[in-house]
């Protein structure tokens, strides 16, 4: 006998709505649950799948916790415990639904860093592509309250609705997290529905083929053939094997080739080839296309007030691509990608009065490189900061030919559905957060019809009148090195369309809180406060 993980040890159920509870066993096997007092029993069918509906009533004898036994006919068991009753909400979207706390601690830190309530629990579904066909079984994953240990791996939107709500109105709350990021509308759904929608949009209008050949992400005019192309497995491990060979070739090259990791460069040099200005990018300069590693120095003066202390931070802004960044010659962080925040904790003997070095190694694979404008630069030791912008030595390093980027074969289209919403069936949600498409920005003429097509297809699988609170896409103009443009408008235009043709839908109007260079905007609670009022002005007083 075997059940899904989301049904463990720790589990929030929806209060006042039935709940399923499903599993597989032998075919035509008696399955009793006892739960609050009361047994329940079904037979598995001849496949050997069985479920279980409790009823909302169950939930009327208060919050919890409960145990819960299911029993097979061979007396095969399995106990859970400590099960509370609440309001659950289905985190889905992308990176900024994603965004854990511990991108985000330049705002929250101070209040997130004791933070410990039992009464909020996350489940991360495992992120996970799948092209089957059929709904997989959740095989891992768990419950987990917030505490200290775990909140930094809490979706920050989530946490902080939970926590609006727990102080509203002080019931358990429950958060199911399946965003991923990078995902466009259509990995999150179905192969049927996503080849009905696309050729309702095909026929319906006079379309032509502006497919870019992203071998990541598609549009209406390849879905099928890529979808055909996933079914096979062979295919799939054959690509997956040549994108891991040829980054582990060009990256081994790197390390095996660098002069800076041959000679020393990670301490003082005297010498250098150029002298640049940080931030900026390195457009308009010789090394606008230069890809490979290159060594940046800074010398910095430090106060004696910040040496010895614990909790001192090295921000060194957004860089592009990826660094290893060293103090005094000691590695203090590195950063594969260009996306997060560089900010280095120190060790409290890191720091020496007077006199300090530091020592970025940059690397490109594919972009043209740089230090984001507008981002903290500095030394931070409580108050206060020694900054770290101006003039930096620089030394080139290896010089490399372009990586081809890999093909991420999650942001197909149906590729998260079978593995991360179908296998949720039958549970109860209070709402759904939702927070996506800066991954459909380039075809954002059919974004609507698309997102409208995902909504019905959730509400198929957790109730019809689901609510759908969704964020608009903030203000941003994209990723630099040339602030040009505002490429997520027409996303944002489709958002507004499609919650005017969906009931129950609403979108939080965040424009205001986006930062023109900044992709992921850490300011998650201000997001949470917006989609939380639409809670509460919409929602909340259904179940109370």
């Amino acid at each position: 006998m075997k059940i899904s993980n989301i049904f463990s040890d720790n589990m929030i159920l929806q209060r006042g709505m039935n709940n399923t509870i499903s599993g597989i066993s032998e075919a035509s096997e008696k399955i009793t649950i006892v739960f609050n007092g009361e047994s329940f029993m079904t037979t598995a069918d001849n496949s050997g799948v069985w479920s279980v509906e409790l009823p909302a009533s169950l939930s009327a004898k208060g919050f919890g916790p409960y145990d819960m036994t299911i029993t097979g006919a061979n007396n095969d068991e399995i106990k859970l415990s400590n099960i509370m009753f609440g309001d659950v909400f289905l985190l889905g979207g992308q990176s900024n639904m994603e965004l854990p706390i511990n991108r985000t601690l330049d705002l929250y830190e101070d209040e997130v860093k004791s933070a410990c309530d039992d009464g909020i629990r996350m489940f991360q579904v495992a992120k996970e592509f799948d092209f089957s066909g059929s709904p997989k079984m959740l095989d891992s994953g768990e419950w987990l309250s917030v505490k200290p240990e775990t909140i930094m791996d809490f979706s920050a939107v989530g946490y902080f609705f939970a926590k609006l709500h727990r102080e509203k109105e002080n019931v358990p709350v429950g958060l199911v997290h399946t965003a991923l990021g990078g995902a466009p509308v259509e990995a999150l759904m179905s192969e049927n529905n996503i080849l009905d929608t696309a050729m309702k949009i095909r026929t319906s209008r006079e379309l032509k083929c502006t497919c870019n050949g992203d071998k990541s992400k598609g549009c209406i005019f390849c879905y099928d053939k890529m979808i055909e192309m996933d079914k096979d497995p062979a295919f799939v491990k054959c690509v997956k094997e040549d994108d891991a060979k040829r980054a582990e070739a060009w990256y081994g090259a790197l390390e095996a080739n660098d002069p800076g990791l041959k000679n020393g460069w990670t301490a003082k040099w005297d010498d250098c080839d150029d002298v640049i200005t940080v931030p900026g990018f390195f457009i308009n300069t010789k090394y606008e296309k230069y890809i490979g590693s290159l060594w940046l120095q800074k010398t910095v003066n430090v106060p004696e007030s910040f040496v010895g202390k614990e909790g001192v931070i090295l921000y060194v802004g957004t860089l592009v691509d990826a660094d290893k960044t060293y103090l005094n010659g000691e590695l203090v962080g590195e950063t594969p990608y260009k996306y997060p925040p560089r900010r280095y904790v120190l060790k409290k003997d890191a720091l020496k009065a007077g006199e300090n070095v530091i020592s970025v190694r940059l690397s490109m694979d594919h972009n043209i490189g740089g230090a984001v404008p507008d981002m903290p630069y500095y030394i931070k030791c409580g108050d206060e900061t020694v900054s770290i912008e101006g003039e930096w030595k620089l030394k080139v390093g290896y010089k490399c030919e372009p990586l081809e980027g890999e093909t991420f074969f999650i942001w197909h289209p149906a590729a998260l559905f079978n593995s991360m919403i179908a296998p949720l069936k039958g549970l109860s949600f209070k709402a759904t957060l939702f927070y996506q498409g800066e991954s459909n920005c380039e075809y954002s003429e059919y974004y609507a019809d698309m997102l409208i097509a995902m909504v019905e297809e959730w509400r198929e699988l957790f109730g019809k009148d689901m609510p759908f609170i969704i964020a608009e896409i903030p203000y941003f103009l994209g990723e630099g090195p040339e602030y040009i443009d505002n490429p997520f408008e027409g996303v944002r235009q489709a958002q507004h369309e499609a919650v005017k043709k969906m009931d129950g839908t609403y979108l939080a109007e965040i424009y205001d809180l986006g930062q023109y260079n900044e992709l992921h905007p850490q300011n998650k609670k201000g997001v949470a406060e917006k989609m939380f009022d639409l809670y509460v002005n919409n929602i909340m007083e259904d179940n109370n």
